[in-house]
């Protein structure tokens, strides 16, 4: 069940089975407890994000771990974490394929780990920070125009941009220009831009202005 202001739920049927006393299912001694926060671009590729250990409960000590491969990429769909065992019993996390805090903010991820009778499963959650990897764009081009002895302040256009960064600061856009500042102004949160004096035709009438 989440906890959005409407709550939704869903079920699913467990089945759960009884097995013989000495056909133990492994135990996790060392798994990660606490969520693991990765900005997005994090991209050691070598690095140990999350190690596992655990102890088979038979004679037989050798396990088997397994990271699960779920339905969306939240859980792991796209494998973008890899699994690598060390030894028989421990086994470590690490990066396959970059991440995009655009695309996917947190996962969920199951690790499994089988003896040689039952298994058991640990899930745990990584969290991915929002980076300023994204340049804003321009969303509309447009040509502005003013009419020749009109009086200071007229509107000649407005700029539009957008900037994909998924959290604050790193989306909030601001402008300002480049060249003709002394002719133009552009109002750095709206993007319109006015004129500063009145124009002459006969004398100019073609201004390239660049807006940063």
């Amino acid at each position: 069940q989440d906890h959005g202001n409407t709550s939704k739920s869903a079920t699913a049927d467990v089945d759960i089975e009884v097995v013989d006393s000495h056909k133990k299912a492994p135990a996790f001694e060392i798994y990660p407890r606490e969520p693991i926060i990765l900005k997005e671009n994090f991209s050691d590729f070598d690095a140990k994000i999350a190690t596992f250990k655990a102890r088979s409960n038979t004679e037989q000590t050798s396990l088997q771990f397994e990271l699960l491969k779920g339905k969306t990429a939240q859980t792991n769909k796209d494998q973008t974490f890899k699994l690598t065992q060390e030894g028989e019993t421990e086994a470590y996390i690490s990066l396959a394929r970059i991440l995009d805090y655009e695309t996917v903010t947190e996962y969920q991820l199951t690790v499994r780990v089988t003896n040689k009778e039952q298994a058991a499963s640990v899930t745990f959650e990584i969290k991915v920070e929002d980076v300023n990897d994204e340049i804003p764009t321009f969303i509309d081009s447009v040509t502005g125009s003013v009419l020749e002895n009109e009086q200071p302040g007229a509107q000649v256009m407005q700029v539009r941009a957008i900037d994909k960064d998924g959290t604050s600061a790193n989306n909030i856009v601001s402008y300002e220009l480049q060249n003709f500042k002394d002719l133009f102004k552009i109002d750095e949160r709206t993007g319109k831009i006015t004129t500063l004096q009145m124009f002459d035709r006969e004398v100019e009438d073609l201004y390239n202005v660049l807006v940063i």
